[in-house]
Order: C-alpha cells, then structure tokens, then sequence
C-alpha cells in the first residue's frame, strides 16, 4: 500500500479490537511462542520493510514447539504466497507432512 506504518497501525489496532476482541498492546507474540505446543511454520520476506525479517528470526528462535522458518527472496510485508506460490506451498505441504 506504500503507506507508513505509523498511519496503518491505529486502523489494525481498530480491526483487532472490534473482530478480534483484543488489545494488540496487551499480547506479547515473543512470550506467546515460548509457551506453545502448537506447530508454527514462519514466513518473511527479505524485503519486508514493515515488519523486518529479523523479527521472525527472533520469534523463531524463541518458539519451544515444532517450527519452521521460511524465507523468502525478495518478498515485502505480506507477499511471501504471490513472489514465490512454489515455495510456499512446498513449505506449508511438507510442515505439514511431519
């Protein structure tokens, strides 16, 4: 959308609390994969300058279940399925084989 995160963020913040029921401020994502069982496979664009890559690294690292990392080359916020279909889809196939 070409838009700065600072203008986005209220609006998601918005969305979460009226469909989502919740506060973006009162979850902490970090501490929420250090405590799950639950499979998570991560996916990230390298050329993500909304969220950077080194978030993902960073919830990854943290995650104490059964996890995945997917890069992928040159993908912004978002795109990671539209710059590479192949990839992704072998990825969440093969996760899920496990």
């Amino acid at each position: 959308m070409k838009m700065p995160p600072a203008l986005i963020f209220p609006f998601i913040k918005l969305s979460a609390r009226i469909f989502g029921h919740f506060n973006l401020n009162e979850y902490s994502p970090y501490e929420a994969v250090q405590k799950t069982n639950i499979p998570i496979i991560f996916f990230h664009g390298t050329n993500d300058d909304y969220v950077p890559c080194y978030m993902s690294e960073k919830l990854y690292n943290a995650c104490a279940s059964k996890k995945e990392l997917v890069t992928i080359e040159g993908g912004i916020h978002g795109t990671s399925y539209l710059k590479d279909p192949d990839k992704y889809i072998k990825a969440v196939i093969d996760f899920f084989k496990e």
